[in-house]
């Protein structure tokens, strides 16, 4: 991942604050996290991040291990895309 640019985009959606919670969007989950990642995202986070049945994925993006495993997932399947307005 392009460290410049995804520094950037991180200043943008939460002012680099890796605990960032939107509002709840239409999806029906917030935005998550240091590059405010959709909450949808769950089947995603729950097998990027091996997460338990239990353990709830809106949490797990908050912890940047996960935050950064599920950005590196979306930038290799879909590039800058998924970070609508980001400069390459």
């Amino acid at each position: 991942m392009p460290a410049k640019t995804f520094s950037k985009i991180a200043w943008r959606e939460s002012r680099c604050n890796p605990k960032s919670v939107s509002a709840v969007r239409s999806t029906g989950y917030p935005d998550i996290g240091l590059l405010q990642i959709q909450g949808s995202w769950r089947t995603v986070t729950r097998q990027v991040c091996r997460l338990k049945p239990s353990e709830s994925h809106v949490k797990a993006l908050t912890r940047l291990s996960c935050h950064l495993a599920v950005a590196r997932y979306l930038y290799q399947n879909g590039g800058l895309g998924h970070w609508k307005g980001s400069s390459k």
